[in-house]
């Protein structure tokens, strides 16, 4: 099977303070990237995979992630506002300071949590 000349492929690279701006990264992957506060704005990153990536301070605003795979990421200062991250995945990334829309994730789960156990 021929590689797809379209979609994107970044490894090890440093990429901090990056401004992304109306960009199809759909698919897309990131392996060992720094995107620490970088901005993203209107950017698909549909079923885009980020991988041992630095992601603390980066905002992302007006982005689908649907069906992202974020993995061993630092997420710490993160935030995301109004973006679809209908089916995406976050596993095993640190959290710290990470918010959607405002409201602190460790706050969700923790109600999350609560709930699961009837408190």
């Amino acid at each position: 099977m021929a590689a797809d000349a379209g979609v994107l492929n970044v490894k090890d690279a440093d990429l901090s303070g990056a401004r992304f701006r109306d960009c199809d990264m759909g698919d897309a992957i990131f392996d060992n990237v720094d995107l620490s506060g970088a901005t993203f704005r209107e950017v698909d990153l549909s079923s885009a995979g980020l991988s041992d990536a630095n992601l603390s301070g980066t905002r992302f605003r007006d982005c689908d992630f649907t069906d992202a795979a974020i993995s061993d990421a630092d997420l710490s200062g993160l935030k995301v506002t109004n973006a679809n991250l209908s089916g995406a995945a976050l596993v095993d990334c640190q959290l710290d300071g990470l918010t959607i829309d405002g409201v602190p994730v460790q706050n969700l789960l923790a109600a999350y949590q609560a709930a699961q156990n009837g408190a």
